[in-house]
């Protein structure tokens, strides 16, 4: 049984519309915080997810950046993988919360999210990213 909890709160405001608060607790045994810089044009920065091991272990993860580089407007020049570089890229234009549902998916395609992968394909920024995982310990 989990013995804390990480709460994700924030507020979803629609372009027609009211915005719209959330909150959501997370049930974990522990928490991990790394920080790292993607340097501008480098690729496949491997950066290891201790304590999240096993496909189940994870059950949130949360990506910021101090800067979310676009070379192109509307396309971001920040992405990372999940489990291995050779995995597809998911871009990273804004901070971003994975939960449990994600992580059981990536399980069932028998993807481990022992590691992230990020690449910075802007040529001139960097960018400091900072994961937040937290995970269940077996």
């Amino acid at each position: 049984m989990p013995d804390s909890y990480i709460r994700v709160s924030g507020t979803f405001t629609p372009e027609a519309g009211d915005p719209v608060p959330f909150t959501k607790n997370v049930e974990c045994d522990a928490d991990q915080r790394t920080e790292v810089t993607v340097k501008a044009a480098e690729a496949d920065l491997e950066v290891i997810v201790s304590g999240a091991v096993l496909p189940g272990d994870a059950v949130g993860l949360m990506l910021e950046a101090d800067s979310y580089p676009e070379t192109t407007p509307g396309t971001p020049d920040l992405s990372f993988k999940v489990g291995a570089d050779t995995n597809t890229a998911i871009p990273l234009s804004g901070p971003m919360f994975i939960d449990g549902a994600l992580f059981g998916a990536l399980g069932v395609a028998g993807i481990a999210p022992d590691k992230l992968f990020f690449t910075n394909a802007h040529a001139t920024i960097d960018a400091k990213v900072t994961v937040h995982v937290a995970y269940n310990v077996l």
